[in-house]
């Protein structure tokens, strides 16, 4: 009731189609009954559906008496207004976008005169933007859902259909963005209800959107297909910006619609005049009807179309436009353009992409076979040579065992019962990159069950991308990612430890470059393989010798064994004053290597990285020393510049009473103000174990590898990880 008591006079409820208003209302008359039960208020309580109301052809009043009379016959009108004057009542009257504009000003009149003679009545209509009625009333617009109103509508929808196993935090971001409208919440948690899974056709919830929006009646068939083409040609017209009225106006006449059709459009609210132009009601909305326009022609037209057609990285546009193109060829035309826009994009189109498989099951076997593994090859190499290019050497090297040719792929594909066996390996200048046949025994092999996998037929280019997200991860575990001066360096004192510990290597930590190089030229060519423990390291004597050749060129001349330097000491006590010390120094490299990594590795798609958005900052750190061990909580804030960065250390028994209260909005008020308005995604803190300063893993093995790495590898990735959260799981 605490909305009903902020308004004494009521309001005007403003909002789009199927964003909430009936909901709304008939929240409002529950809350209201239950206070009249619990004796906080005596005002009378009616629903008033307007075009319900206006059907009747009675007066407000007798409206109102006949739905007293239903539980308390014989009430009169004299007593109806006695009631009204002496305690007051709440009206809620939804639907007043739906009269018709006679009816509209009929009730107009009767709700003011029945303000005017009622100065205790609470008056809430709810309507479309596009008509406001005349009434005396603060107007106010229903926005979409936030996250919080989303989980507070998914607890109102659970308890009322025992929807119990679903959470907003496995729904694809895509379709969360889609869902801040109530209507299609709603749609999606009653298709979770019933499959136990998300919408893989995400048109047919933007064809149930718009079937909404626009009324469509089976009764009223030929005026839905005409509003529904006008719409989709101001659709077109606005692509780049609104257009004036007058100009849609004219636009609808000369394409044959009646004047009466833009009526009609605006009264649904599915166009929204602001001063002199127009624009449809949501962009994602205007985004499908542009798209049922470019499918609408023949397939060599729709070619030449997606040559040119602008597909913006922040659109629904190329994601509606794959999940509506009926063919293969299309298709793939397509994908060569989407991976030069953007990652996100791009897995979020290989999830709702239309299902062509009914189009290869038709095909010549071998003719089969040669699209899944060309539609594999390209699933794989589109998105690593444009998001990725600054390791497709690495990458490549990791699949075919050289980065000195390009990749092929050979094998063969079993439609029925559907089966997949194909291997990587290197190309041939004299033969074809995709080669239907057996595959070569030397190189490794891989069996893919459809069915059991969940895979359509046309599945080539989402197992691709799965294939690059396993190789980057691949290539993280062996630590070859690129990075400058301070990674190369900590990844070459942890691989040199590794050696001392595993194979008596006489390593001197605080030795020369040149000293280590002299020892390790005799092993050239050798490589280095994991021991009995799962995570030990797997590297090559040249990469160490690389590393070396690139210290030296940029100066260093040592090898930098840094908590050496700050008193650290091997199975001694450290005193505070040394753990601050290293910690600070910890910290401050983490975020310096992560910087490196970022830049030298991932440049294309850095945008999508939160915390290297947020750089630089400065963590705040509480040493917890209990009787369960010492434990690190750790939390950071944006700093202004890179000489702020570092670590504030406090030595505490118990977790100090900021980090149990911590939360995004600090740090993201700190990184408005700093003008880092484009970071997501970010890890705000946590608490776990100290850091190992000895080489030892927290789960007890020795890899050798610093505090450095470890964390600047887990940091990567989970950022690895969210990179690809929009690629589906299966079909």
């Amino acid at each position: 009731m605490r909305f009903v008591q902020c308004f004494p006079s009521g309001a005007i409820i403003l909002a789009p189609s199927g964003l909430g208003k009936t909901t709304l209302s008939y929240a409002l008359l529950q809350k209201a009954i239950q206070s009249r039960w619990a004796l906080e208020t005596n005002q009378l309580l009616f629903d008033v559906p307007l075009p319900d109301f206006a059907e009747t052809g009675l007066t407000i009043l007798e409206f109102m008496r006949q739905r007293i009379a239903a539980h308390h016959p014989g009430i009169t009108d004299a007593r109806l207004i006695d009631l009204l004057r002496d305690k007051g009542a709440i009206l809620l009257c939804d639907g007043f976008d739906r009269l018709s504009a006679q009816k509209q000003r009929k009730v107009e009149t009767e709700l003011k005169n029945l303000q005017r003679d009622f100065t205790l009545l609470q008056l809430f209509v709810f309507s479309r933007g596009a008509i406001i009625p005349d009434l005396p009333l603060s107007a106010l617009e229903l926005k979409p859902l936030t996250f919080e109103q989303q989980r507070e509508f998914l607890e109102t929808f659970s308890i009322k259909s025992d929807l119990l196993s679903f959470s907003l935090h496995w729904m694809p971001n895509i379709l969360r963005e889609l869902c801040t409208h109530p209507l299609l919440l709603k749609r999606v948690l009653e298709y979770w209800q019933l499959e136990e899974k998300f919408p893989s056709r995400i048109e047919d919830l933007f064809r149930f959107w718009l079937d909404a929006l626009l009324c469509t009646d089976a009764r009223d068939g030929v005026n839905s297909i005409n509003r529904e083409a006008a719409l989709i040609l101001l659709a077109k017209a606005t692509t780049k910006t609104p257009i004036n009225k007058v100009r849609a106006v004219t636009l609808l006449r000369e394409h044959g619609f009646s004047d009466a059709t833009f009526d009609e459009l605006l009264r649904c609210d599915a166009i929204q005049v602001s001063g002199s132009v127009i624009e449809l009601q949501h962009e994602a909305l205007a985004d499908y009807l542009r798209v049922l326009d470019t499918v609408s022609f023949d397939e060599a037209t729709i070619v030449q179309s997606l040559l040119n057609v602008p597909l913006e990285i922040d659109s629904f546009f190329p994601i509606l436009l794959m999940a509506l193109l009926p063919s293969r060829t299309l298709q793939r035309n397509l994908w060569k353009r989407l991976a030069h826009v953007g990652m996100p994009l791009y897995l979020n189109s290989l999830r709702y992409r239309a299902d062509v498989s009914g189009e290869m099951v038709k095909a010549k076997p071998d003719d089969t076979a040669f699209q899944y593994l060309q539609d594999l090859i390209e699933g794989l190499e589109f998105p690593l040579n444009s998001f990725f290019p600054q390791l497709k050497a690495i990458v490549t090297e990791q699949l075919i065992g050289t980065k000195n040719s390009e990749i092929a792929v050979t094998g063969f594909v079993n439609p029925n019962p559907g089966q997949v066996t194909f291997a990587f390996h290197p190309a041939h200048a004299t033969e074809e990159r995709v080669i239907v046949g057996d595959p070569p025994e030397e190189f490794r092999f891989y069996y893919v069950n459809l069915e059991l996998s969940e895979y359509r037929l046309d599945s080539g280019r989402l197992l691709g991308a799965k294939h690059l997200k396993k190789s980057l991860l691949k290539v993280l575990e062996d630590r070859a990612l690129k990075g400058g001066e301070i990674w190369v360096a900590e990844r070459l004192i942890g691989r040199l430890r590794y050696m001392a510990k595993k194979y008596n290597f006489p390593l001197d930590e605080k030795g020369s470059l040149d000293a280590v190089e002299t020892l390790l030229k005799p092993y050239a060519g050798k490589i280095v393989f994991p021991d009995g423990f799962a995570k030990s390291p797997r590297f090559h004597i040249n990469a160490l010798l690389e590393d070396i050749t690139f210290l030296k060129d940029h100066g260093q001349s040592m090898l930098d064994p840094w908590w050496f330097q700050l008193d650290w000491e091997k199975q001694a006590t450290t005193s505070n004053s040394v753990i601050q010390k290293l910690l600070d120094e910890h910290f401050r490299r983490v975020q310096l290597t992560y910087k490196e990594i970022v830049e030298n590795s991932f440049k294309s798609v850095f945008g999508e990285f939160g915390f290297y958005s947020a750089l630089p900052v400065r963590w705040d750190l509480a040493v917890v020393n209990s009787e369960h061990g010492v434990s690190l909580y750790h939390q950071w804030l944006p700093v202004s510049s890179w000489n702020e960065i570092g670590a504030d250390v406090e030595f505490s028994d118990s977790p100090p009473e900021r980090f149990k209260l911590s939360g995004f909005s600090e740090i993201d008020n700190a990184l408005v103000k700093l003008g880092r308005t484009k970071c997501h995604s970010y890890t705000i803190g946590g608490f776990g174990l100290m850091p190992s300063f000895d080489g030892y893993s927290l789960v007890g093995g020795f890899d050798g590898e610093t505090t450095v790495v470890r964390a600047v590898c887990e940091l990567i990735s989970d950022d690895i990880e969210r990179l690809f959260s929009a690629l589906p799981s299966c079909d």
